[in-house]
C-alpha cells in the first residue's frame, strides 16, 4: 500500500469511526388525512433542524398504501432522539401537529448501519 492508498483508507477508517443513528417511524394516517399529515410533517422540519444531534429528515409515502408513510430521521447519537429531543417543546409540537392524524400509534426503531454500498 502506497502513501496515498493508506491516507484514503485512514481518511475512510475515520469516517467510519464517526456512528449515525436512524430512527425509522411508521405512520398510519387516517386515510382521508393524508395531504394534512405531510403538510404537517413538513411544517415541523425546523423543530427537528434545531433539536440537538439532528443530521437528517426524510418523509416517504408508500405507493401500495397511501395511508402509510415512514420517517427516517439521522441523530448522531441514540439519546438525542429519546431524551433530549423527546423532552424538547419541539417534541411536542410535532406531536400536537401530527398526532391527531394518527389512525394507530406510531412504531419506532432505531437502526444503525452494519454495511452499506451505493
Amino acid at each position: 500500500m502506497d502513501a496515498a492508498q493508506g491516507a484514503s483508507w485512514l481518511a475512510f477508517a475515520e469516517i467510519k469511526e464517526i456512528m449515525v443513528i436512524r430512527e425509522i417511524a411508521r405512520f398510519v394516517i387516517k386515510p382521508e388525512e393524508t395531504d394534512a399529515f405531510a403538510s404537517a410533517a413538513q411544517s415541523c422540519i425546523p423543530m427537528f433542524r434545531a433539536a440537538r444531534g439532528f443530521r437528517s429528515f426524510s418523509l416517504e409515502q408508500s405507493v401500495e398504501v397511501e395511508n402509510v408513510f415512514y420517517l427516517f430521521v439521522e441523530w448522531e447519537a441514540l439519546e438525542d432522539h429519546t431524551v433530549h429531543f423527546r423532552k424538547s417543546a419541539g417534541y411536542q409540537q410535532w406531536r400536537s401537529r401530527v398526532g391527531h392524524l394518527f389512525f394507530e400509534e406510531p412504531q419506532v426503531c432505531h437502526m444503525k448501519v452494519v454495511h452499506e454500498s451505493a
